[in-house]
C-alpha cells in the first residue's frame, strides 16, 4: 500500500472513474462507486473530485457510513462553505437563486448536511487528517472571508483532523 493509502486494486478502481477506459466508459459510475468500500478509497475521490462536475459525487461521499472525518471535512471546505453562511436559512437560498454557484441551494444543502452529520457524530473514524488551514497549501478558512455570516460556522468545522496523511493519487 502506497502513501495514498491504496492498494494497485483499488487504484485500478478509482482510475476507472476518473479516466475509464473504452471499454468501461459506457458503464454507470454508480457502478464502479458501489465497489468502494474504505475511507482510503472515499478520500482519494475526494480529493481528486472535479467540482466543475456537480455535486452529485461529493453528496454520495458524504453519506457513506465509512466516511471519514477527515474526508468530510475536506469535501466541507472544498464546497466553499462560506458563502452559504451569509444566509439565514434554506428558504432565503432558494429565493435568491443564481449566487457563486448555478445551483446555490444543492450546494447549501450539501455544506449543512455535512455540518449536521459532523456535529451528530455520524463521521464516527477518525483516521484520515485534514486540515482546512493547509489543504494542498491552501488556507481553506480565510477563503470568501467578505461574505457576512447570519450563521454560525460551527467552530469544529475550523480544527484539523488527526490521522494519517494521504498523499494525492494521481488519476
Amino acid at each position: 500500500m502506497s502513501e495514498t493509502g491504496l492498494s494497485q486494486e483499488q487504484y485500478d478502481l478509482l482510475l476507472k472513474i476518473f479516466s475509464p477506459s473504452e471499454e468501461d466508459e459506457d458503464t454507470d459510475v454508480d457502478v464502479f462507486l458501489d465497489k468502494l468500500t474504505t475511507p482510503e478509497e472515499l478520500h482519494q475521490l475526494a480529493i481528486n473530485y472535479n467540482w466543475d462536475d456537480g455535486i452529485g459525487i461529493p453528496d454520495w461521499i458524504i453519506r457513506q457510513p465509512f466516511c471519514d472525518r477527515g474526508t468530510a471535512l475536506l469535501v466541507f471546505w472544498r464546497a466553499a462553505p462560506r458563502p452559504y453562511y451569509g444566509y439565514a436559512n434554506r428558504d432565503e437560498v432558494l429565493k435568491k437563486q443564481g449566487g457563486i454557484f448555478d445551483d446555490e441551494v444543492d450546494y447549501y444543502d450539501l455544506v449543512k448536511e455535512i455540518e449536521t452529520r459532523y456535529l451528530a457524530g455520524f463521521y464516527s473514524q477518525q483516521n484520515i487528517a485534514f486540515d482546512p488551514n493547509n489543504d494542498e497549501g491552501t488556507i481553506r478558512t480565510q477563503i470568501y472571508l467578505e461574505y457576512e455570516a447570519k450563521q454560525e460556522l460551527p467552530p469544529i468545522m475550523l480544527i484539523a483532523t488527526p490521522g494519517k496523511i494521504l498523499e494525492r493519487a494521481s488519476f
